[in-house]
């Protein structure tokens, strides 16, 4: 998002420049989701431009990649997790081999109780070693 404000340059003869601010203390702000913008007295006409760049550029590696989002369809106490309600900043991007539906692997998104409880040394492991 760019924030723009409009200033034009005066000067008189017994003193020194001065700038009017023709946005008003207000700025204008545009961006690829506001690119065009036109004041209500049409004094101000302003087009935002950009280069095309692929979608790609900026899109996760979907082959090796896992989007996590928390599971909102059970009946449970959403004020016990409030992960549900804090959308997209809660969300987790883990590398597929993080992840097992099976709970039988240790270590990984979707373990089970039986695979935590029967690691060894489960209590003397350090934390995090993902």
């Amino acid at each position: 998002m760019l924030a723009v404000q409009i200033f034009v340059k005066t000067q008189d003869t017994e003193g020194p420049n001065k700038w009017k601010d023709l946005t008003n203390k207000a700025p204008i702000y545009m961006g690829t989701d506001v690119p065009h913008y036109t004041n209500e007295p049409n004094t101000i006409a302003m087009n935002y431009m950009s280069r095309k760049v692929a979608e790609s550029t900026y899109a996760l590696g979907g082959r090796n990649l896992r989007l996590m989002v928390p599971d909102e369809s059970r009946n449970i106490d959403a004020s016990k997790y409030p992960e549900l309600k804090a959308g997209p900043p809660e969300y987790l991007v883990v590398k597929d081999n993080q992840v097992q539906s099976n709970g039988k692997t240790c270590n990984v998104a979707g373990v089970g109780y039986e695979a935590f409880a029967k690691q060894p040394n489960r209590c003397g492991s350090p934390k995090d070693l993902v």
